[in-house]
């Protein structure tokens, strides 16, 4: 399942809610052609956790709202899907319950939660 969200606020950008809604359809495409769901959020969840923690709120719901989902996928809403035909390397990762984009030297190393790209 992909998870995804925006800002409860109209943009500031003048075209800024247009795109907005353009990147949400390319999100839709992608999980139609491939057969995915897609939970959409634009309500804060969490009166104390806005901007890029919004984010947290949002995927427990998910989780909590989709138990029956193998997998949650968060897709920040500015991302864009240019290869339509990319499939999730999902058998990759089967032995994990969790995978997150981050710098390795930041986490192993220096043992920082900093090097998480959350």
């Amino acid at each position: 399942m992909m998870v995804t969200g925006s800002q409860p606020m109209p943009c500031v950008a003048p075209d800024g809610d247009h795109l907005m809604l353009r990147l949400f359809k390319n999100k839709v495409d992608y999980c139609r052609i491939h057969g995915h769901d897609i939970f959409y959020n634009n309500v804060l969840l969490h009166q104390g956790m806005f901007g890029f923690w919004a984010k947290y709120p949002l995927v427990k719901a998910a989780m909590l709202a989709h138990p029956e989902a193998e997998w949650i996928w968060w897709v920040d809403s500015d991302a864009v899907f240019t290869d339509m035909d990319f499939d999730l390397p999902l058998e990759k990762y089967k032995a994990y319950n969790l995978v997150a984009y981050g710098w390795p030297d930041i986490i192993y190393k220096q043992k920082s939660a900093m090097g998480v790209n959350a």
